[in-house]
């Protein structure tokens, strides 16, 4: 099954990011496979955007460091806010 997702940067920053996530499942695996794409005004190509393929791992914290390691080097701020924001997110899509 394939799912898919839009996560807004709740913080106000003078250029959000936002995180289109596509979630691919077994109904039979606990965890699944992302393909994540991030946007941002800070992202200095022409779609203003970087895209992940085949976001593994074997817990939601290894997820969430792989978003947030990836994010930390698209845009220039980072927050505790914006990490917790992300696990909140990927656990709301890990059950849904």
């Amino acid at each position: 099954m394939i799912r898919d997702y839009w996560v807004y940067q709740k913080r106000a920053a003078a250029h959000p990011w936002a995180l289109y996530i596509v979630k691919e499942f077994d109904k039979r695996d606990i965890l699944p496979v992302l393909d994540v794409t991030f946007y941002s005004e800070e992202i200095q190509n022409p779609t203003n955007s970087k895209s992940i393929v085949g976001v593994t791992g074997d817990n939601i914290d290894h997820y969430v460091n792989a978003l947030v390691t990836e994010l930390i080097d698209l845009v220039d701020v980072v927050t505790s806010e914006d990490v917790e924001q992300l696990e909140k997110a990927l656990t709301d899509i890990f059950i849904h």
